[in-house]
């Protein structure tokens, strides 16, 4: 593989997808830095149209229009499931409440729950373009055009409703008590996850915005990448205090393409096949 154009990260797996603009997919253990599998999918650039299981053995690529979504074993390449009906597939997320979902955003119609194991439709989320789902609470985040909910994942009851900063999403991450929103253009926000009030806004002027954003419960840190998209630079790896958005720490990382934190804050890999180790600074370079 060339260029790493996609990087496609479990919440917590060590196995990750890497892929270029189309097609080609590679399948990574980062633990062992070593290539497991590698095959020719349906994906095609635009959008986040990568996605793999927790356990590191279906992957999900999408395509604009003619193939639609598709489902791979991970180890052969081998086709699982393909819906040629899904088209204009802008977002494939897996849910981790659950390790057989897999949440689809789509241009036109409502998103999509489908099984990961043979993308059969389990459920219709009209108007929601991203779901986030906390591992410290019974919290679903469902970010939709106009507002960001907070849902009761046992009662579907909307805990609180918090009002947009910008037009687009970035990121989202929650901690045991909180839910840090990344926003296009605009500060990283810091909420409760009882009734949504604000705690504590970053503002990066001309150091752009946050890309990325985890929380490492072994640091009680959220993990923060920041790109200053105005004018361009360095990307920078940003340590942060939860109770009051101090920026404790920060490292740069240069500009790769894409970058990913993964293993629950643990890792951040980057497109310049650089594995840095988050909570030691260590960094290793794979081939």
């Amino acid at each position: 593989m060339k260029d790493i154009r996609h990087i496609a990260t479990s919440c917590g797996g060590h196995i990750i997808a890497l892929a270029e603009f189309e097609k080609t997919v590679q399948i990574f253990d980062i633990m062992e830095q070593k290539i497991i599998s590698e095959f020719e999918t349906i994906l095609d650039f635009g959008g986040e149209r990568l996605a793999i299981s927790e356990d590191g053995q279906v992957c999900i690529c999408g395509c604009w229009k003619r193939h639609g979504i598709c489902g791979y074993e991970t180890k052969t390449g081998k086709l699982i499931w393909q819906r040629k009906d899904l088209k204009k597939v802008q977002h494939i997320q897996i849910l981790r409440s659950s390790k057989n979902k897999v949440f689809t955003y789509f241009e036109i119609g409502p998103g999509r729950v489908l099984d990961l194991h043979t993308g059969k439709d389990l459920e219709k989320m009209p108007g929601v373009k991203y779901c986030f789902e906390s591992k410290f609470q019974p919290i679903n985040v469902l970010d939709k055009s106009t507002k960001i909910q907070l849902i009761d994942r046992n009662t579907l009851e909307v805990k609180a409703n918090i009002q947009r900063q910008s037009f687009a999403t970035l990121d989202i991450a929650t901690s045991p008590d909180s839910i840090v929103v990344s926003e296009s253009g605009a500060p990283l926000t810091c909420y409760d996850t009882e009734k949504g009030s604000l705690k504590w806004r970053i503002y990066l002027s001309k150091e752009g915005h946050f890309l990325k954003i985890c929380y490492n419960d072994r640091l009680n840190k959220f993990i923060g990448i920041s790109w200053p998209f105005v004018n361009g630079g360095n990307k920078k790896l940003r340590y942060i205090n939860p109770d009051n958005g101090t920026i404790e720490n920060e490292t740069v990382i240069n500009c790769p393409a894409e970058t990913e934190i993964v293993m629950e804050g643990k890792f951040l890999v980057t497109s310049d096949r650089d594995l840095i180790n988050i909570e030691t600074g260590e960094k290793k370079t794979w081939n």
